[in-house]
């Protein structure tokens, strides 16, 4: 489990960073749902975050279960 504490420090640590400006970019109206553009970009954001969140996990996993 400790060559995963820094992928999940990384991903939950800057999780919340990336929230964080999420939430204030949508509250602070940067960011208007009501745009199709705008909804276009925030799930662009969200999907590169969650993919390369996924493949980093994998590579992580290849280079643990090649030792």
């Amino acid at each position: 489990m400790e060559h995963w504490y820094s992928y999940l420090y990384c991903y939950g640590v800057g999780g919340l960073i990336f929230a964080t400006g999420l939430f204030l970019g949508l509250k602070n109206r940067v960011l208007k749902l009501e745009r199709q553009r705008d909804r276009m970009i925030l799930f662009a954001l969200l999907g590169a975050y969650f993919y390369y969140a996924v493949v980093h996990g994998v590579w992580n996993y290849l280079a643990i279960a090649s030792r």
